[in-house]
Formats: C-alpha cells, structure tokens, sequence
C-alpha cells in the first residue's frame, strides 16, 4: 500500500487531540499514540534532573536515558505513572521549548516512526501529518477558536484542582500558538493533504464520529489484525511481530500485527538483549519497542489471538473469554499441532538461535493462514 495505516491528527493546543484520537483508536479497534505525552514526559524528567536545554552534555544523558511508556491512557517515566504531573501549569510551559528543540525531536520522532512502522495507529501531535508520517492514510487538522479551547483547559484545570483564571488559559494558548506556528523545526501547519476541522461547536462525539466517517468512506479495506500474545512482551512476542512485520512489507500484505503481554513488570520493559541482537543481524531494529500489555480493545478487535504456550492460551481465555473461539496457541493455528514455543528468556544466545529457528517456521506459516481467510 502507498499509505501508511495511521490517522494522523494535527492542531493547537487545548483542541482535545490527545482525547480525540483515543477514541478514534478504540472505535477501529486501532492502537493511539500520544506523542504530546512523549514531549511531557521528557520535560518532565529534564526538569526532575535539572537540566536546561541549554546544557548540551546534560540533555544529551537524560535523553539517552529516557524510559517513556504508554500504558492505556497512562504514561510513565521510568516506571512511574506520570499521567498527572505532566498535565500542570509547569510542565505546559516548560514543553513547547522542549518540544521545539532539534536534538529532543530527532529522538522522539525516530521512536515514533519506529513505533508506528507497521500501521494500525491513531497519532497526534503538531507535525503528525507533515513530518513524522507524511505517507499517513488519513490526516486531520482539528482546530477550534481561543475562546471555545479556553474554556475547555480552563474546564480541565478546574476539575483537576489546579484553577487557573480563564483570561490567563486564554492568553497561554495565544502564546504557544505563535510559538508553535513559528518555530524553526517542524512548525504547527496544516498538510496539504489533510481536512480541517473546526470542532468550535462540536461535542467530543460528533468529532470523533466525523473523523471515523471520513476515514471509512476514504480507506481501503482495514488489514486483518493478528495478536502475538506472551508472558512480558519483550522475547518471543516481539521477534514474532519483527518477523511478521518484514514478511508484510516485503509481500505488501493487508496485514497488522502487535505483541502483546498478559503481564507487565514496568522496569522490564525493553527487548531482551539477545533478541535484539539476533534481529539486527537481519537489519530490523526494535529498539524502539516497549511492552503493551493486552486489553479488552485487543480481545474486541484482534481477528486471530496466538499465545506462546497452552498456560498462555488458558490464562488468556479465563480474563477474556469473549475471545475464547479466536485464540489460539501459534504452533497450532500455524500448523495444526501442538508444540510449546521455546521460552529463551535469561538463556544464552544459542537457546535464542533455535527459538528465531521455530519462528522462522511458525510466523509465516500463521501469517499464511489469517491472509487466506477471510
């Protein structure tokens, strides 16, 4: 496919994006991308270690050691949940220099498009649909006056318990719009290609109707959506979803794939070093990867559900068994018989050679099936 399988929605600040696009997602059963929260987060934490942009060492330590992650609605920072603290007055303003800083967007933006390389994503942002996936299959440049996103934050803030007088909400998002607009990386501006929405008059529900509308009525046929579901989401899940995601675009297949753990231990969040390693010996980079864990909009939406192992599979269906007739253990949907996936997780390399070597095997073999099924 030309385009790339992401809505991408673009605008000011106090528009709803962030609100916007996951409920977008949770209509098309798609994962959301808060890139915003991304841009928080990291202000957050240059503001935790005391570091101005202006210290060039200093930001280049805490950027290679960013640990940002989005759980749901939640994001974390090194394993905490953040979700509250980077919605104050501080961090808002402390986030429009960051978020304009080159070096700061040259990391976030390559973690994006490497998080959304294979489709099937909700993104906002400020430059979505201009600069960090300009091939996006849908984009949208939801707007709305002063007035109507004042009295929204100015809503927001007061039910948050941190009141703020409404001239001020008003003034502040006068001053990031210029400053957005008027930025040298990556200025706020509509694409040409995308649709503005003036949501002024708008309830949550009718944008999020009218995004979805747009996007049907313009949209191929939605790929087939197939889960790769683990323990932890950060070994054999995520070298069956790099796996799958090189034989897609190779074979320009109508095929999604994630990966997914029924448990998450937050400080375990990253590709296990060895299965990182035995997939950039083939040049595919998961670097970017951090562990999602599988939800109920999953369970909903996956068209096929494939587990490591039968615990899996029965774990699996006792929390969902609405999915119970779609999940399957991935050596027997992939070739009709039963056999336990290699668990490699703390083994030396060689237990992860044999397990790339079953997978090898396995992953286009499922993938076969769920494109010949309709």
């Amino acid at each position: 496919m030309s385009k790339l399988s992401i809505i991408a929605i673009d605008g000011p600040s106090g528009v709803g994006k962030s609100t916007t696009a996951r409920r977008v997602a949770q209509e098309l059963g798609w994962d959301y991308l808060d890139t915003g929260a991304m841009y928080r987060a990291t202000a957050l934490a240059l503001q935790r270690a005391g570091v101005a942009l202006e210290d060039g060492p200093g930001l280049a330590a805490v950027l290679s050691g960013l640990r940002i992650r989005q759980r749901g609605s939640r994001e974390f920072l090194d394993g905490e949940d953040v979700s509250e603290a980077i919605r104050t007055p501080e961090i808002t303003r402390m986030v429009t220099p960051v978020s304009a800083d080159a070096r700061v967007r040259e990391v976030l933006v390559d973690q994006q498009r490497r998080i959304g390389a294979q489709g099937g994503w909700v993104v906002d942002g400020r430059d979505i649909g201009t600069v960090v996936f300009p091939d996006a299959c849908c984009k949208v440049f939801l707007t709305a006056s002063v007035e109507a996103r004042a009295g929204r934050r100015f809503r927001e803030l007061e039910e948050k318990g941190v009141p703020l007088p409404l001239d001020e909400v008003a003034a502040d998002l006068r001053r990031r719009d210029l400053a957005d607009s008027t930025r040298a990386v990556s200025p706020l501006r509509r694409a040409e290609d995308a649709v503005e929405l003036d949501s002024s008059g708008m309830s949550l529900a009718e944008v999020v109707d009218w995004i979805v509308r747009r996007h049907r009525a313009h949209a191929d046929e939605e790929p087939r959506k197939l889960a790769f579901v683990d323990t932890g989401n950060t070994g054999r899940s995520v070298i069956a979803e790099a796996l799958a995601n090189a034989i897609i675009q190779k074979n320009n297949e109508k095929i999604a794939v994630i990966s997914r753990a029924l448990d998450v231990d937050t400080f375990d969040i990253k590709p296990e070093v060895n299965a990182a390693y035995l997939l950039a010996e083939r040049g595919i980079d998961v670097t970017a990867h951090r562990s999602v864990q599988f939800s109920a909009n999953d369970a909903k939406h996956a068209d096929v559900i494939v587990t490591m192992t039968e615990k899996h599979r029965n774990r699996l269906v006792e929390l969902f068994p609405e999915a119970k007739a779609k999940t399957f253990t991935l050596s027997e949907y992939a070739t009709g018989k039963y056999a336990e996936v290699t668990d490699a997780w703390g083994k030396p390399l060689p237990v992860y050679v044999d397990l790339l070597k079953q997978l090898d095997v396995l992953v286009p073999a499922a993938l076969q099936k769920l494109a010949a099924t309709k």
